[in-house]
């Protein structure tokens, strides 16, 4: 981990488990940078995006094992984009092979990356993963349909959130 300045890292209650920010000011390559170097310390690599609030520990267990096998895990959002990708270090040669391809459409696109680096891969769709926040339509809908599953403080948030952008 010495590879990346202390501002960008930290490690979480002693668990083993490390933060890198990013350290190239771009997503996919600090990723591909990451994935890398956790390949010769960690079994398992895990992207989940941050904008889910329906996510739940269900949706974290059933990602989880889907990968038992040694198949990487892809959870698709509603758009076409990826909101968690899971894979297994042993099943990809330190990384070479696999390339993180976050941004539009990129669940097409790390379908492909599975298929050019030769992992065996499974789709699991849950609610928690389908509904990223990409925009006001989408804190409409959860507001509006799935809000019975959100927790309290977050709809608050949401909701103040709706009510400035419907006043600019």
């Amino acid at each position: 981990m010495t590879r990346y300045p202390a501002d960008t890292q930290t490690v979480v209650n002693d668990n083993e488990i490390v933060i890198i920010g990013d350290p190239n000011g771009d997503l996919n390559s600090s990723l591909n940078l990451v994935a890398e170097d956790m390949a010769s310390i960690a079994n398992l690599v895990a992207v989940i995006t941050a904008d889910l609030p329906l996510l739940r520990s269900d949706d974290l267990r059933r990602l989880l094992t889907s990968c038992e096998d040694g198949n990487a895990v892809i959870a698709p959002s509603k758009d076409v984009g990826t909101s968690g990708i899971l894979i297994p270090v042993e099943s990809c040669s330190a990384f070479r092979e696999f390339h993180f391809a976050f941004g539009e459409k990129s669940f097409d696109k790390h379908v492909k990356a599975f298929s050019r680096a030769n992992l065996n891969y499974r789709v699991v769709r849950t609610s928690g993963f389908i509904w990223d926040l990409d925009d006001v339509d989408d804190i409409e809908h959860i507001l509006r349909d799935e809000n019975n599953r959100l927790p309290v403080s977050l709809q608050k948030i949401l909701d103040n959130l709706l009510k400035v952008d419907k006043n600019q």
